[in-house]
């Protein structure tokens, strides 16, 4: 059997047949087991969404901020591009943004770190 819960409960009915038991307690506990990998499967699964999420964002938002203002400001473009501190900006904030999704992706593997590893 490949799913190792069909094979815990076949082994569960041989030792059963074998020594006897509570089959009925058995077959709580794998519920319990099964419900708990479940649910720390969806919950690692949220954390790596959010953190996908999170690092969309920071990455877009500056740029669309800069389009917005490139927009609404006149002369905006040419102060970013053409200019020593136009440029030291433009590099500042990549740089910050670099961080920024490092940060996010360093604490997306520290709560994932805390949910336990399962096999699918």
């Amino acid at each position: 059997m490949r799913q190792p819960e069909l094979r815990a409960f076949g082994m569960a009915l041989a030792v059963n047949q074998e020594v006897g038991g509570n089959l009925v307690t058995t077959a709580e506990r794998l519920t319990r087991a099964l419900v708990d990998r479940s649910r720390t499967r969806r919950r690692a699964r949220t954390i790596v969404a959010y953190g996908r999420s999170a690092s969309l964002l920071l990455a877009v938002i500056p740029v669309v901020a800069a389009v917005m203002l490139t927009r609404m400001v006149p002369g905006y473009a040419s102060f970013l591009l053409g200019t020593p501190g136009g440029n030291m900006m433009i590099a500042i904030s990549a740089l910050l943004v670099v961080l920024g999704l490092r940060s996010i992706h360093r604490l997306a593997q520290l709560e994932a770190a805390g949910v336990p590893q399962v096999q699918s």
